[in-house]
């Protein structure tokens, strides 16, 4: 897996699954919860890309990337960070 940002991909991409616009919307959601959070990444530590990566694709959130959003932006993060593409 070589295409993409390093930590900003969808599970789909990371196991080599097909993808379609839920992808994207995955990945801008990743994208969209490291700015407005500060920098935290939902999947992990920013710094340690690869077990963020890791962890996208068992569906395995960090907790505290929650800790200065707003309830209603961790749900609307939350639905378009579903792990299965048809819940996105």
């Amino acid at each position: 897996v070589n295409d993409g940002t390093t930590g900003f991909r969808c599970p789909e991409r990371l196991l080599g699954q097909p993808e379609g616009f839920t992808s994207d919307v995955f990945s801008v959601a990743l994208v969209t919860a490291h700015v407005i959070s500060g920098g935290n990444h939902p999947y992990g530590k920013t710094a340690d890309v690869e077990q963020c990566e890791e962890n996208i694709k068992l569906g395995k959130r960090y907790k505290r990337f929650t800790d200065t959003l707003s309830e209603i932006a961790v749900d609307f993060l939350k639905d378009m960070l579903a792990p299965d593409p048809t819940q996105r």
